[in-house]
């Protein structure tokens, strides 16, 4: 059909579709509006209605937990230390009790940030990288050993 012209293929019932994404957003922030196509002047106009912004505080409910379950996820490997110490055992190596509470409080200072987002946009924006430094707002959990 490449071989054609814009007017074989009009002849046959075959317009070209022009599509305007301007109003589509991220769908872990919005809900995209309805699509619509529309013939006019010879073409297809395909648009997208206003995203709408899902409910801010669900956003961040789901975001803490996920925070919440990172930090869970990390500290997990290393919890053997903290229970052999409460019974009774050899003490958590300083190293690792303070990478612990290091993973604690960064976890809580992301919630905070998270608690302190006034909207979807600057939820959204907690995350994006900056290219340059390639860090975010929200920042990034402590790396043991590092």
């Amino acid at each position: 059909m490449q071989v054609w012209s814009n007017e074989e293929l009009e002849a046959i019932g075959i317009y070209e579709v022009h599509s305007d994404y301007s109003n589509v957003k991220d769908k872990a922030y919005y809900i995209n509006g309805a699509e619509s196509f529309v013939f006019e002047d010879g073409q297809v106009n395909h648009s997208f209605a206003e995203a709408t912004p899902k409910e801010i505080d669900d956003l961040k409910s789901q975001h803490k937990e996920t925070i919440n379950q990172q930090a869970g996820g990390l500290l997990q490997p290393t919890d053997w230390y903290v229970i052999r110490e409460s019974e009774g055992g050899s003490a958590c190596p300083d190293n690792i009790a303070s990478w612990r509470t290091s993973v604690r409080t960064k976890s809580n200072e992301m919630c905070a940030m998270i608690d302190g987002a006034a909207d979807v946009d600057a939820l959204a924006a907690l995350y994006e990288y900056d290219i340059e430094t390639h860090t975010r707002p929200l920042g990034e959990f402590p790396v043991l050993g590092s």
